[in-house]
């Protein structure tokens, strides 16, 4: 697992870390009020698991590797979750702290449910929809909180089991509004309101995240043959996936798609990073990794490097980006397998391990934590405490 700051074959080392400078000190001078980067003071919440529906373990851990924990959270069909970015919600007298958004699956073993909320506090979980058949939200693209700093909206994945026909759909509904004792969830006689507007055409959305001012959203083109294609979603604007720009052209094809925080809410910072995955199966990608990516300038060769690569297949391999509050650091996910020989026996061993990595480039940090288990290992979110 090497991190590299050029461009594969394309451009020199000097031109590129002048680049990657000039880069930083730019998102450095909008962080100004910020101290310089601090790890060892906010949490991690990562999953491991998969091969089966409802296998994942949830942990918490600082991002210093100090104290780890089981999240005993609810049966969930997919690894990725989106906690709320505060963590002092309540319902009236009660706290019920940082909330975590998911979808449940209906029970048909399908991927797709309900759109849901557990409480980090109380260790409770509640119903943000309810759809009736054949409507039902989608697992394999979870629903998402804003990207504002205030959890100001969520949006999901609606689809119609009948017909296979998906739409992503918006609430303007907010983290305060579920932790309301008073909500009552979003069903099908919203459509049209403030509660369940339609925002896209059917299909062609793939991972997405949203932008700070709520305007639209980043995403990924799902369809065959697009997946290094990244388009720009305007509320509004556009039926179909063909009407929506692309900003971004990969090298190869990506997936777990994100954008960086707003590190202040009231002065945040461009939309201009995001960070992808690099699948490694099938013939999607040649290899896996994390890729950095900067939409804020038309310069080919510096609009995006590698902070890490994996040129052969481990366990799960490299996967699961996770930005940092401050947006300086990326957390992903990444496994190794460990062969011990005692007397004549052979014991592998695969250990589920969270790195970082600083977003401009540098050395990816040793395990941040490892556990055991099977499957893979993504990052979900990294937060203040």
């Amino acid at each position: 697992m090497t991190p590299t700051n050029s461009h594969p074959g394309t451009t020199a080392r000097g031109p590129r870390r002048a680049f990657l400078l000039q880069a930083a000190l730019g998102l450095l001078a909008a962080l100004i009020a910020a101290p310089a980067p601090a790890l060892a003071q906010n949490v991690i919440q990562f999953s491991v698991g998969g091969g089966s529906a409802f296998d994942f373990t949830r942990y918490q851990v600082g991002d210093d590797g100090t104290n780890r924990e089981v999240l005993d959270f609810p049966q969930a069909p997919s690894s990725r979750i989106q906690a709320t970015t505060r963590n002092d919600y309540w319902d009236g007298p009660q706290y019920v702290g940082r909330l975590y958004l998911y979808s449940q699956d209906d029970g048909s073993n399908t991927g797709y449910g309900a759109a849901r909320v557990w409480s980090e506090e109380t260790r409770q979980s509640k119903a943000i929809t309810n759809f009736q058949y054949p409507y039902a939200t989608g697992a394999s693209n979870p629903p998402l909180w804003s990207n504002d700093g205030r959890d100001s909206l969520i949006s999901f994945v609606l689809r119609n089991k009948a017909t296979g026909e998906s739409w992503n759909c918006r609430s303007q509904v907010s983290a305060a509004d579920i932790a309301s004792a008073s909500f009552q969830p979003i069903t099908l006689a919203d459509l049209g309101t403030p509660r369940l507007e339609r925002l896209t055409g059917s299909g062609g959305v793939g991972f997405h995240w949203w932008k700070h001012d709520g305007s639209g959203f980043y995403y990924q083109d799902s369809r065959s043959g697009n997946h290094n294609l990244i388009r720009a979603k305007t509320v509004g604007f556009g039926a179909t996936v063909d009407e929506d720009p692309v900003v971004f052209v990969a090298p190869v094809e990506l997936s777990e798609l994100r954008v960086i925080p707003p590190v202040d809410p009231a002065n945040p910072v461009s939309d201009r990073y995001l960070v992808a995955s690099v699948p490694s199966t099938g013939s999607r990608g040649p290899g896996n990794g994390i890729l950095a990516i900067d939409l804020g300038t038309s310069v080919e060769p510096s609009r995006w490097w590698w902070l890490a690569t994996q040129p052969t297949w481990t366990v799960s391999g490299i996967r699961g980006p996770c930005f940092s509050p401050d947006g300086t650091h990326i957390a992903f996910g990444n496994s190794r397998s460990v062969t011990a020989t005692i007397g004549k026996k052979k014991t592998t061993t695969t250990y589920y391990g969270v790195y970082t990595v600083p977003f401009f480039g540098g050395p990816i940090s040793p395990p941040v934590t490892e556990v055991t288990g099977t499957g893979y290992v993504t990052v979900n979110n990294w937060d203040l405490p």
